[in-house]
C-alpha cells in the first residue's frame, strides 16, 4: 500500500464518542485515524489491507486496526459488518496504556475472544437504536477494551516498520496546533 495515497480521516478524530454502526458491503479507502476500529464480520467475505499487509475475513471473523494503521476495505462480493471505532480519548486510562504502544496483532483468531467482542458489539449497535446515551454503552466498550489488552501483546510503536514517524508528526501538530508552532519546534521533537 506504500505506493497508494491514504488520507488521514480527521472527521474520525474529531469524533470524543465511540461510533459503531452495520455495514453491509463494506468499502472504503486507504485512510488511518487515532482512533482503534473493530471490524467483525457477521457474514460473506471481507477484504482488508492494513499497513500493507493484506487480510481475508470471513463470516465470524474479527479484525482489530490500531491506531494510525494505514487501512482499507473491500467486499469482493457480499459481507454483513459491524464496525466500531473507539477514540483513544473517550477512555483516558485506555490511552495512557496505550502512549508509544501498539497491539501486536491485527487479526484476532481467539475463538472465545472474537464470541465475546462481537456479542458487545452487537449490544452497543442495538442499544444505540433505542437508547444512544445509555451508560451501558459505555459499559460494553469497556468491556472489549479490557478483553484486547488482557488477551493481545502490546509493543513498542517504534518497533513497527511503517510511517510511524510521519504519524507521529501529524499527531504532534494535530495536538499543538492552538501554540505557536515553528520549523525549529517540530525538528527539536523530532530530530
Amino acid at each position: 500500500m506504500n505506493s497508494q495515497k491514504y488520507n488521514y480521516e480527521i472527521s474520525r478524530d474529531s469524533q470524543s464518542d465511540a461510533a459503531f454502526w452495520y455495514s453491509p458491503n463494506n468499502n472504503c479507502s486507504p485512510h488511518f485515524h487515532s482512533a482503534l476500529e473493530l471490524v467483525y464480520v457477521k457474514s460473506g467475505l471481507m477484504e482488508a489491507t492494513l499497513n500493507g499487509e493484506f487480510h481475508s475475513l470471513q463470516g465470524g471473523e474479527l479484525l482489530l486496526v490500531p491506531s494510525y494503521t494505514i487501512h482499507r476495505y473491500v467486499t469482493p462480493e457480499k459481507s454483513d459488518t459491524i464496525v466500531m471505532t473507539i477514540p483513544l480519548s473517550y477512555i483516558p486510562s485506555f490511552q495512557k496504556l496505550l502512549r508509544g504502544k501498539t497491539f501486536s496483532m491485527s487479526r484476532i483468531l481467539n475463538k472465545y475472544l472474537i464470541k465475546e467482542i462481537s456479542r458487545c458489539l452487537k449490544c452497543c449497535c442495538d442499544l444505540q437504536k433505542n437508547m444512544p446515551d445509555s451508560m451501558a454503552i459505555r459499559g460494553y466498550i469497556h468491556v472489549i477494551l479490557a478483553l484486547l489488552v488482557e488477551n493481545i501483546p502490546l509493543e513498542d510503536m517504534r518497533t513497527k516498520e511503517d510511517n510511524a514517524l510521519v504519524r507521529d508528526i501529524l499527531t504532534y501538530l494535530h495536538n499543538n496546533y492552538k501554540n505557536p508552532l515553528t520549523l525549529k519546534a517540530i525538528a527539536d521533537e523530532f530530530g
